[in-house]
């Protein structure tokens, strides 16, 4: 029970960096590429990133405490 529930946390981790990162070098092309580029924009891009990496981590940190729940 242990290794599975391990082998899903470390699923979730990649999966959840994996679109993280994605994201962001997605964005940062398409923001640095755009014609309009403007400080604005840019600043409202990083706004979005900190407010999904803000979430990724209240979803890392209630799985946490439900997977260590199991055990208890």
């Amino acid at each position: 029970m242990l290794a599975e529930n391990t082998r899903l946390t470390f699923i979730l981790y990649c999966f959840f960096i994996y679109f993280f990162v994605s994201s962001v070098v997605y964005y940062s092309f398409f923001f640095w590429n755009s014609i309009c580029f403007n400080f604005y924009a840019f600043l409202k891009f990083l706004i979005w990133c900190f407010s999904f990496f803000y979430k990724y981590l209240l979803f890392l940190y209630f799985f946490a405490i439900r997977s260590f729940c199991i055990f208890f």
